[in-house]
Parts: structure tokens; C-alpha cells; sequence
């Protein structure tokens, strides 16, 4: 559909530019990063164009042979079904924690933050998410997966349409892999 529910037409044209790199900074720890700039020109004249700084990055340390920790940050444009809202520039950073307790059984540890900042209205979202998942390799091929998460949003102002809300979400699955 060319327009959605409330008439704006969402298609957009733009460009990334960015640089970057990986690292092997100790043999036990590496990383990746990039630096860059972005510009977002939309279809519907009523949305003025998005562009700014982008950056991403991770860093992977092993702690030991069986803990690796990963720490990541970055900033993108996202899109948005928003009523007057263009995009949301997306800053978010996490750390995660994962712990092999057997050959086959892993632990994961998260926790993440993000920030949303919609483009074109008065609206800022604070996300924050955390979360356990242990992960039981049966073969090479399919996985086991139980684990909670937890995930809050807060909107500011409280009165820009945003939804407050907090969610708890226990699941069971099973992953194939090709």
C-alpha cells in the first residue's frame, strides 16, 4: 500500500555513509566499530528529512575459556507507523553475559537500554530490557532454548500518545539451524 492508515506515504530515499574496523585488541578480547552519517528524504512532503550521526560497536572479551562477555552500543534510524512521526533515531547500548555450563548447556545473561527519539513530534521513549536464557545444544542442528525476560518502556512527555508499560515473558522453544 502506498499510503498507510492515516494518509502518509512512509517511503523514503537516503544514504549511509560509514567507515569502520575489527580489532583483536589481546587475543582475548576484540571489537568492531563504526563511525558514520545518515540521511533519510521521505516521499510524503509533511516529513522533513532525517539525518544525523550513526555510530555501532561491540566489544567481545573471553574472560575464560567458558565466560565471554559482549558489550555493544550503536545509533540508526528506525522506522515508525507513528501518527506525524517521520522515523526514530534508535540509540541503544547492552551487555551480555554468557557462561558455558557444560559442553552442551549455555547460560545467557542481558540487560540493554535504548533510547527512541521520534522525528517530528514531542516524543522520547526510554526502553529498558533484561533477561536470562539457558540454551541446551541437543546436536548441531536444533536447540533447546527456556529463559525470562523483562522489558519496560517509558514515554516523556507522558502525554505525546506514547504506551507505558512493563512486560514479563517466560518462554520455551526449540531452534533449527541449517
Amino acid at each position: 500500500r502506498r499510503f498507510d492508515r492515516f494518509g502518509f506515504e512512509r517511503s523514503s530515499r537516503g544514504y549511509d555513509l560509514v567507515g569502520g574496523t575489527d580489532i583483536d585488541l589481546t587475543g582475548r578480547m576484540s571489537g568492531e566499530a563504526f563511525l558514520g552519517y545518515i540521511s533519510r528524504e521521505y516521499e510524503d512532503p509533511r516529513f522533513a528529512t532525517i539525518d544525523g550521526p550513526i555510530f555501532g560497536g561491540k566489544i567481545t572479551w573471553n574472560l575464560t575459556g567458558l565466560t565471554t562477555m559482549i558489550f555493544s552500543a550503536d545509533r540508526l534510524i528506525n522506522g515508525t507507523t507513528i501518527v506525524d512521526a517521520a522515523g526514530i533515531f534508535d540509540t541503544g547500548f547492552g551487555i551480555e553475559v554468557d557462561h558455558e555450563l557444560l559442553r552442551n548447556l549455555i547460560i545467557s545473561l542481558d540487560i540493554a537500554f535504548n533510547n527512541e527519539d521520534f522525528q517530528g513530534i514531542d516524543r522520547d521513549d526510554d526502553l529498558l530490557s533484561g533477561g536470562i536464557e539457558g540454551i541446551y545444544m541437543m546436536n548441531r542442528y536444533f536447540d533447546i532454548r527456556v529463559g525470562y525476560l523483562y522489558q519496560t518502556r517509558d514515554t516523556s512527555p507522558a502525554d505525546s500518545g506514547g504506551f507505558e508499560y512493563r512486560i514479563h515473558r517466560f518462554f520455551v522453544g526449540v531452534e533449527g539451524k541449517l
